[in-house]
């Protein structure tokens, strides 16, 4: 399915938190979807997990598929207690606790009578379940089914305390409100390992989804292998061995759906769609003319040849043996009739078979399929344009609605008596910054629909995640916990619709599915930004990838670079570097030549790259043996270091000399830098040049004298927002290493929260961190990310933001707060720092003493963004001091506050960079300062400020938190800092720039897919030559976001549908 359309999120304006903490505070215990009626009492139990047990009847038939159920249940539950606290003690003096809850009957009503028991449409997923303080615990359901529902609920239910997992007495009864509730996975566009699959399914049986839509194949790739055509997948998979099903896997898919009471629907879409079935057999597809000539386009399927309809029966009848579900989806949408319009024996055929429409032929094509699913007796589902079309379909069909209009089609459907299935404002694949959930659950399919007779005609819906834009690395969290609020509206009552009140309970199911493995995103942000975005997306013409990568070739692109067709073969068993011996830091040397040896060593993996079942396989002659442009072996590259390296201490600092030139020669290879930094730049380019060729590693002979256009290349992380994890941090510097950034910018507190463990005020993180102890880093985190930075040439330059953003220091010290009034009365709400007070300044000196001495930069950011005037202009003992100060203004209240701390900074001998207003609001600052520029007028701003003679970097069109479907790189691409009316010398004044990642709608798990490849776009155009051809930059970046993925950087797809190999 590809689409025009327009992204109509919801937009939220942006404000500070006015409360540190998070925006939304989770439930505990709270169901997701929430069930049809439940009455829960304040009293509760506590689950000890090892007393625990679940009581199964003993008659039951399917006993080995009701005890995996449990073992999994029980063992959900009990990671529930996982991260444990000093405090378990028993709550014995608590009126609401009535006991040890240590076990669940389960009463199954209904028959189970085989292991082999299938989900199917139609079937009984009610149940009721009790949590009783009088009798016994009971979970009973006429069905398996609904025993498997119920064990998600009482899994739900159960939440830590203290380190103790409680469970409040509760009466649920509950059942789907429809019986289809599917989620639609794409594996053509972008092939998805069976691993991701198992997670997804694992995080349907989490939000009772019953139908797996796997849409197998599409134009890009053919990864199902077939037994009776094996040639589809040989030819037309991305890679015949590493990115296809084969049957053991799909029989794995289909299992381990079962036993989650999930169903799987194959689709093979026809008769569009198939251009990859045309890469083994071209004579299925219709031959494209113009001007009656072959154009060599292919088009859909030739209905009018009978050996499609023979191919066609072959492999339905094939796909309906091996998927045991009872309906088959069958396509039908997005029909180019331009090329059957094109082609005289169509023409012909229409002619003879008294067609005079080419929707009367596309109704031939698809009773022809129907017959053919009837004699298989399979019933089928079909996308909307097949009715929209006037295709004559019989009313047992199932009409898949998905088009912009969908609430209309859907009540035309069912006045006309079909079956119709939903899914038209569920496409997760259009995606606004995040937090963008409500959108789905705002949604309401039957809304238009009043007869109830119609009404039953709705089977339910899918959410669909079409994979032109997502990969292995980012697709789970594009689609969790967004496709829960499809679930809830799907599973539970249509009057449960406030999205208000579901937030809290969404909060806590995502933090669930976290904690069970799911790498959700982030639901409630602090504050949402969320843009309106037009997105265009169109066929693929040709199967296989959108862009297609180049090989061996730089990002960022080297300033100059002459590559000859002449190649090395590398062997690294053999390849060594050729170190001076006289250099002062050896062991820092020695650290980045281990390092890229690994790297370079890894290119070559196979396992890495996801052919495994190619290892072994047996040698075949080497293929450069007989080329003309094979020149030899590079066994080796010499390092010539001309600069000095005097310690191993040696750290990077602004202005440090990044040139190197690299020489690739028939005879030899040299990287020469003269500095220890130029000598890392070199070294990364060096690992690009190297690409494989079959199972060779191959380098092109070429030189290299490269540079970079800007000193400050930086990327900002916001650690207050979401706590990131220590290990993240590392993979981003890692990641950074690769796109040549040199400057980590650690925004590390914020109002939400103050993770910075501070050994003169450990109050700060004590109390106004997320947690104490495990969302907090610690003096040796914060040195292991200065130490690992620095060994990959990368500054970090913190960022204590100050007078604003400081709320969650006021949950320590609020006295260094300013208290707001209304009406001479304080409201209880806390501003930005207080100004006026000695006490301030003398906090900030200690403070800012320890943070100086922890980190070694010279730079240090202090902020000064957003500052909240009005509490200032609400408190009377600032208007006081204003006033006996002779200060007129609140800017110039600022510049008061400012001042005092470039004081303390200039003490400290600390440099230091400001954002943007505090330039603005006139705040008197020396020309030594930075100037962070970051809003919408960045240009003029960016004009403004070195008009006036200061220094400035940029970041206003690089907030990689303002985000589209995808592939949006170019946005950034496209920015060029110096496009000011400037002069050269206030160009000269432009240090160069940084691409922020703001935390709102991030966590550990979409952090890294979310950053790259677009960051990149960022690093190149910091580091390369001003005017480079976009054409070939998107080439480069295909090849640069997959070889990322082989290093370990789980970067999203740069440019639609494609593969890493």
């Amino acid at each position: 399915m590809l689409k025009l359309f327009l992204a109509l999120s919801l937009i939220f304006a942006t404000s500070s938190a006015v409360r540190p903490g998070p925006v939304v505070i989770a439930t505990k215990g709270e169901v997701w979807p929430k069930p049809q009626t439940e009455v829960k009492s304040e009293k509760y139990f506590i689950i000890r997990p090892h007393s625990f047990t679940f009581q199964p009847p003993a008659d039951v038939g399917c006993v080995n598929f009701l005890d995996d159920a449990l073992k999994r249940y029980w063992t959900l539950i009990a990671i529930t207690g996982s991260l444990t606290t000093a405090n378990k003690r028993v709550p014995t003096l608590d009126a609401n606790y009535v006991g040890y809850l240590d076990s669940l009957n389960i009463e199954l009503t209904g028959d189970c009578p085989d292991e082999e028991v299938r989900p199917d449409f139609g079937d009984d997923e009610s149940y009721s379940l009790t949590i009783s303080a009088t009798a016994a615990s009971t979970l009973s359901a006429p069905s398996i089914w609904g025993v498997l529902r119920g064990l998600e609920t009482f899994s739900q239910l159960a939440y830590m305390v203290d380190g103790a997992i409680w469970i409040n007495v509760t009466t649920i009864t509950d059942f789907p409100r429809f019986p289809h509730r599917g989620l639609l996975l794409d594996t053509s566009r972008h092939y998805l390992p069976v691993s991701i699959i198992l997670e997804t399914l694992d995080a349907m049986a989490y939000n009772k989804f019953n139908v797996f839509h796997w849409h197998i194949t599409d134009d890009h790739s053919f990864p199902y292998q077939s037994r009776t055509f094996p040639e589809l997948s040989i030819q037309g998979a991305y890679h015949p061995v590493a990115k296809i099903y084969d049957q053991v896997e799909v029989r794995r898919i289909i299992e381990y759906a079962r036993l989650r009471g999930i169903r799987v629907i194959p689709e093979f879409d026809t008769p569009g769609h198939t251009q990859s079935w045309g890469v083994a057999y071209p004579e299925l597809l219709t031959t494209c003319y113009s001007d009656g000539q072959a154009t060599g386009e292919l088009g859909p399927m030739d209905p009018s040849k009978s050996s499609t309809y023979d191919f066609i029966t072959k492999l339905f009848t094939e796909v309906v043996e091996v998927f045991p579900d009872s309906y088959f989806h069958i396509g039908g949408d997005e029909v180019d009739f331009g090329c059957w319009q094109s082609n005289a024996d169509i023409a012909a055929f229409m002619t003879l078979n008294n067609m005079t429409d080419y929707s009367q032929l596309e109704s031939y094509f698809i009773q022809k399929v129907v017959d053919l699913l009837n004699d298989l007796q399979a019933k089928y589902l079909v996308w909307e344009e097949v009715f929209v079309n006037g295709v004559d379909i019989p009313n047992s069909t199932v009409v898949h609605v998905w088009r912009g209009n969908g609430f209309s089609t859907l009540d035309t459907v069912t006045k006309a008596g079909k079956f119709g299935l939903f899914s038209s404002c569920w496409y997760l694949d259009q995606l606004a910054n995040g937090g963008d959930w409500q959108k789905f659950y705002n949604c309401e399919p039957l809304f238009l629909i009043r007869d109830e007779e119609q009404r039953k005609l709705v089977l339910g819906g899918e959410a669909c995640m079409w994979a032109e834009a997502v990969n292995e690395y980012n697709v789970v969290p594009r689609i969790w916990p967004r496709a829960s609020a499809t679930a809830e509206k799907l599973w539970s009552a249509e009057d449960v619709n406030d999205a208000e009140a579901a937030k809290a309970r969404l909060e806590e199911h995502t933090c669930r599915m976290n904690t069970r493995g799911i790498r959700a995103q982030p639901p409630n942000g602090p504050g949402l930004f969320i843009t309106l975005t037009l997105i265009v997306a169109s066929h693929a013409i040709d199967p296989g990838p959108a862009v297609i990568a180049t090989k061996g070739e730089v990002w960022p692109k080297p300033q100059q670079q002459q590559k000859s067709s002449d190649y090395l073969v590398i062997r690294p068993h053999i390849f060594s570097f050729k170190v001076p011996n006289d250099v002062g830091c050896p062991d820092f040397l020695d650290d980045a030549l281990i390092r890229y040896w690994r790297i370079i060593s890894s290119t070559a993996s196979l396992e890495r790259r996801g052919r495994l079942q190619e290892v072994g396989k047996p040698s075949h002659k080497k293929f450069w043996h007989s080329d003309a442009n094979f020149v030899g072996y590079l066994d080796s590259l010499k390092i010539d270091l001309s600069g000095e390296c005097q310690d191993e201490d040696v750290r990077p600092d602004f202005g440090d000399v990044e040139n190197y030139t690299l020489t690739v020669t028939t005879k030899e290879a040299t990287l020469s830098a003269p500095s220890i930094w130029g000598f890392l730049r070199g070294l990364e380019t060096f690992s690009q040049l190297i690409y494989l060729e079959e199972d060779a590693l191959i380098i092109n002979a070429t030189t290299i004298n490269d540079f970079p256009r800007f000193p400050h290349r930086g990327l900002l992380l916001d650690t207050s927002r979401h706590f990131i994890p220590v290990y993240v941090i590392l993979e981003t510097l890692e990641a950074m290493a690769y796109n040549k950034f040199n400057v980590f910018h650690w925004h590390i507190t914020d109002d939400q929260s103050f993770p910075f463990k501070s050994h003169v005020f450990p109050e700060l993180s004590d109390k106004g961190a997320y947690h104490p102890i495990s969302k907090v880093y610690q003096p040796n985190d914060v040195k292991k990310i200065i130490e690992y930075a620095r060994l990959r040439g990368i500054r970090v330059i913190p960022e204590i933001d100050t007078p604003g953003h400081t709320r969650s220091w006021g949950v320590s010290h609020p006295e260094l707060l300013t208290t707001c009034y209304s009406n001479a009365t304080p409201t209880g709400e806390l501003g930005p720092l207080d100004p006026t007070k000695n006490a301030t300044y003398k906090f900030l000196t200690k403070l800012f003493t320890e943070v100086v001495n922890v980190f070694p930069d010279s730079y240090f950011h202090i902020g000064g963004d957003e500052v909240d005037f009005a509490c200032w202009k609400s408190n009377p003992q600032i208007a006081a001091f204003m006033k006996k100060n002779d200060i007129k203004t609140y800017s110039q209240l600022e510049d008061f506050y400012v001042q005092k701390v470039l004081d303390l900074l200039h003490n400290l001998n600390s440099k230091h960079l400001v954002w943007e207003e505090v330039f603005v609001n006139g705040v008197n600052i020396p020309n030594s300062t930075v100037v962070h520029i970051w809003r919408d007028d960045g240009i003029e701003t960016l004009n403004n400020v070195t008009k006036a003679g200061k220094l400035a970097i940029f970041s206003s069109c690089w907030y990689l938190d303002h985000l589209a479907e995808g592939g949006d790189w170019l946005k950034f691409y496209n920015c060029e800092i110096l496009d000011f009316p400037g002069t050269d010398q206030q160009k000269k004044l432009v240090l160069g720039g940084e691409a922020c990642m703001w935390t709102e709608s991030v966590n550990e798990y979409n952090l890294i897919s979310r950053v790259w490849p677009r960051a990149s776009a960022a690093a190149e155009k910091l580091w390369s030559a001003k005017n480079i051809d976009v054409e070939d930059a998107a080439t480069r970046l295909e090849e640069h976001a997959c070889r990322m993925n082989h290093r370990g950087i789980q970067a999203e797809p740069p440019n639609g549908p494609g593969v890493c190999l």
